[in-house]
C-alpha cells in the first residue's frame, strides 16, 4: 500500500466521528483498512463506468479530484 493511501486512511479514521464528508458506507469501511481499500475500489470503478458511459476516454490522462465528498478515491490508483 502507498504511503499516500495510508495518510488518507489515517485522516478519514481521525474525522469518522464528524459529519465532514464521510457516508455510512464509506464509515463503515473505515474498521479496516483492507475493507476501505475495497471501499475505495469499488468507488473508483463506479466513476470508470460512468465516464465509460459517457464516452468520455480516461486513458492517458492525468485526473485531479477537487471537491471528492468523502475522498474514497483521492489519490486515485
Amino acid at each position: 500500500m502507498w504511503m499516500s493511501e495510508q495518510i488518507l486512511y489515517g485522516l478519514a479514521r481521525l474525522l469518522v466521528r464528524t459529519e465532514v464528508a464521510h457516508s455510512a458506507p464509506m464509515k463503515a469501511a473505515l474498521k479496516h483498512i483492507d475493507d476501505y481499500d475495497a471501499y475505495r475500489g469499488g468507488q473508483l470503478t463506479r466513476i470508470l463506468a460512468a465516464a465509460q458511459e459517457s464516452d468520455v476516454d480516461l486513458r492517458e490522462r492525468v485526473i485531479v479530484d477537487f471537491g471528492c465528498n468523502d475522498g474514497a478515491i483521492t489519490p486515485g490508483r
